[in-house]
């Protein structure tokens, strides 16, 4: 039991048995809470009973620790048989056949002629799996507010008390001048009578009760919500008083749980006085929620702090939400296809998931609650719940951290935190967009995760439009979007996306554990850039240590193989870079295919150029001094009849470019020539620097990249030679085929392992953030 206000008799009763504040909570675990809904299966009530049995066990999950019950569908309209409030099927409605209500009017009125408790039959099967019964009442919920005199959803108490409303809407765009006005006392006695009615009722197999504040945030009549804020902390201090009385007379505990708006100032806006409550210890949790969507970035560290600087041991837990805004499903590696398919119904995923809670893990949350993911399950959601109660919920897994959109009213800042997208770009200028990312980043370069990119949706631009993306003053793209632009198809909507445009993020250590800024410059000249969403997925990730070799496994694409270097004498050779079909990681099967066009038909060249991958790289200040590697890569030239061209894997460090002293040769004759090219137990010494004389490929064989734990990060692709036909105007060019890079690091510190704080063990002085004048790729960011 926490600590708690006591008042009058029933405190001076109490007080001796009353603990200090701040005493430690038990491990709530995962938290799901149901709307409730879900209780009205069948109109045999013995059979409903088994169906919500089996229907529960699906919560059997052991991180999940907690289940709060919704007690009403609304706040008037009760799945229990009450005397306080009204049932289902208590009028007729003209909604009661239609198809969304025939089956709750229905069955509803045959539970309450029969005193069916459904919501009894499931704190009851909740209790004997080991888990938290929590009732949870909504406050103040607005479903009905459209249409009151014919919605299902609307009690007798509204009916009768239509004086009692707040009468306008302090929100605009939509109409909630029909929610009753807290600041009348009738209100908040009919309120208090059914949460009464419900501990009274439940406190035999309950171990606590949530207050819904978030259906929704809106209590008081416009600008008046200060004022009144002390009579919802009086209603707060009574709830928390009685059930300090159920434990008197049960003897077993009882915890108080609120559900609050996403910032602390949202709260004060509602008249919510959630500092208060926090400092006091009047709630045991407070839930910090969005109305109805996913969000990565609720600033909820005014909470966590508030609750550490009383010491009262009150622990924030944010909600979740299955639904997001209207968009694709984040794709890794995508085509010109990846989007033009069906789009995400609006719901989440458990990449999503794993990402927001890294995030709220980070800010200081203690755990989280899925709210509104109903029964049954998906799979995906059965292991969102197993894997969100993790320390360290991402490691090894993919998952995508966003800049939270906006959805419904969020732009006005009254119950919701302002969201920053969607926005437009004007000509010519930039913004800066902040996106949280809670995992360290140390971390994840130990993951070594295949792509991480940052995904930008807009709803109006194309391949051609011209754009500077940063992220923490780094460059990742400038110029058109061309291959880095993927078109979408959607639903109708005012800010879906038309198109993706995806941007690697080459160095991982541009990346920070917190607040990362990310700038998009409009360098245009004729349309508003608007955003519609802003994504960073991390993909490919795996648990480091665990006996694994570190590898580095790279299928080209054209969008990632980028030219870093170019030495020539002679005729210049104009380069291109296309896909192969892209099959995976078969030999042969995907890929690029480079060409190179001489700008004369006769003249003499001697050309050699340089493609980097996108995060085929290793830190040694992070993943330990390199030892030697091994490679592997597939080798071809479709082009017949051509000059011969040179291969060798390349490396880049600190701006410098290193190759292998050998070079692999694909002679003139026949097309379809191939081979696979591998090498072990490569070491610094085998590089040697390529340098810059006109005179093509001409490496010094007395400097050698750091492969110490103090060397920068290293950057790996391909360096090819004389790639090119002294023949112009469409004649056949030839090609350089390249695939299935596979790079096998074996370092000098292996076997990492978890740490208290969450981090990888390793002795190294390396921070986030790339140092500053030790860009690795300097054109790294040119298409």
């Amino acid at each position: 039991m926490s600590a708690k206000l006591k008042l009058g008799i029933l405190a001076a009763a109490a007080a001796a048995a009353a603990p200090a504040l701040g005493q430690p909570l038990p491990d709530f675990g995962v938290m799901y809470n149901n709307d409730g809904d879900v209780v009205y299966q069948q109109a045999n009530t013995s059979q409903n009973t088994l169906t919500l049995n089996n229907m529960l066990t699906q919560l059997s999950i052991p991180s999940l620790k907690t289940v709060m019950w919704s007690i009403g569908s609304g706040s008037d309209i009760l799945n229990y048989p009450t005397r306080v409030a009204n049932t289902f099927g208590w009028r007729t409605t003209p909604y009661d056949n239609q198809p969304d209500w025939i089956t709750r009017v229905n069955y509803g009125r045959t539970y309450a002629q029969q005193n069916y408790d459904p919501t009894r039959v499931v704190g009851n099967r909740v209790k004997t799996m080991g888990k938290f019964f929590i009732p949870s009442y909504r406050m103040n919920d607005d479903h009905f507010v459209g249409d009151p005199y014919n919605y299902p959803l609307t009690g007798s108490f509204w009916l009768n008390n239509t004086d009692k409303t707040i009468g306008a809407s302090p929100v605009a765009g939509y109409d909630y001048s029909n929610l009753l006005d807290f600041a009348r006392p009738e209100v908040r006695s009919y309120r208090m009578a059914i949460i009464d009615e419900a501990i009274d009722r439940y406190a035999d197999i309950m171990d606590g009760f949530e207050l819904d504040f978030n259906r929704v945030q809106i209590f008081f009549k416009p600008g008046q919500a200060a004022a009144n804020a002390q009579l919802i902390t009086d209603m707060v201090t009574q709830v928390r008083q009685k059930l300090d009385q159920k434990e008197l007379q049960t003897g077993r505990q009882m915890y108080l749980f609120a559900r609050i708006p996403p910032a602390m100032h949202n709260s004060d806006w509602a008249g919510l006085q959630v500092g208060t409550w926090i400092s006091n210890r009047l709630v045991d949790v407070v839930l910090p929620s969005q109305l109805q969507t996913l969000a990565h970035d609720m600033p909820i560290t005014p909470f966590v702090n508030t609750a550490t600087a009383a010491g009262s041991g009150t622990k924030v837990v944010p909600s979740l939400y299955p639904r997001t805004n209207l968009g694709h499903k984040f794709v890794s590696r995508p085509n010109s296809t990846s989007y033009t398919g069906p789009d995400n119904g609006r719901q989440a995923d458990i990449e999503q998931l794993r990402a927001a809670a890294s995030n709220y893990r980070y800010l200081g949350a203690t755990n989280f609650q899925l709210y509104n993911f109903g029964l049954p399950l998906t799979s995906e959601w059965v292991n969102a719940a197993s894997e969100l109660n993790l320390t360290n919920p991402t490691i090894g897994k993919n998952r995508v951290f966003a800049v939270t959109p906006s959805y419904f009213t969020d732009p006005e800042d009254t119950f919701s935190n302002r969201k920053q997208i969607p926005d437009s770009v004007p000509i010519g200028s930039t913004k800066n967009y902040s996106m949280l990312v809670g995992d360290n980043i140390r971390t994840l370069i130990r993951e070594r995760p295949s792509e991480v990119m940052l995904r930008i949706g807009f709803s109006n631009a194309n391949a051609t439009y011209p754009m500077t993306i940063q992220i923490n003053g780094r460059t990742l793209h400038t110029g058109s979007l061309t291959t880095r632009y993927f078109p979408a198809t959607l639903s109708a909507s005012s800010d879906a996306p038309t198109g993706y445009l995806h941007v690697p993020v080459d160095d991982l250590r541009a990346l920070m554990q917190g607040t990362n800024t990310i700038s998009v410059s409009n360098t245009g000249t004729s349309v508003n850039a608007r955003i519609t969403d802003m994504q960073l997925g991390v993909f490919g990730a795996t648990v480091p240590g665990a006996g694994q070799p570190i590898q580095s496994r790279r299928e080209p694409q054209s969008s990632m193989l980028r030219r870093v270097y170019s030495d020539q004498s002679g005729a210049g050779i104009n380069y291109t870079v296309n896909n192969r079909t892209n099959n995976g990681l078969t030999a042969g099967g995907g890929g690029v295919f480079v060409s190179g066009q001489a700008t004369s038909p006769t003249a003499n060249y001697n050309h050699v150029a340089g493609y980097a991958f996108d995060q085929a790289m290793y830190y040694p200040s992070v993943e330990g001094t390199l030892a030697a590697l091994d490679y592997s890569f597939w080798l071809g030239k479709t082009s017949g009849s051509s000059p011969t061209s040179l291969a060798s894997l390349m490396l880049v460090q600190d701006d410098q470019v290193f190759t292998l002293a050998d070079r692999f040769s694909l002679e003139n004759g026949g097309a379809l020539t191939s081979q696979t090219i591998q090498a072990v137990g490569i070491t610094a010494q085998d590089f040697l620097l390529e340098t810059a004389a006109g005179d093509g490929w001409a490496p010094n064989p007395n400097v050698h990249p750091n492969f110490s734990a103090g060397g920068s990060p290293l950057f790996f692709g391909f360096m090819l030679s004389r790639a090119g036909n002294p023949a112009v105007n469409g004649n056949v060019m030839p090609q350089t085929d390249l695939d299935d890079l596979i790079i096998t690091f074996t370092s000098a510190a292996p076997g990492w392992a978890i740490n208290g704080s969450g981090d990888w063990n390793q002795n190294s002085n390396w921070t986030s953030g790339v140092p500053n004048g030790v860009d690795a790729l300097a054109n790294f960011g040119s298409a």
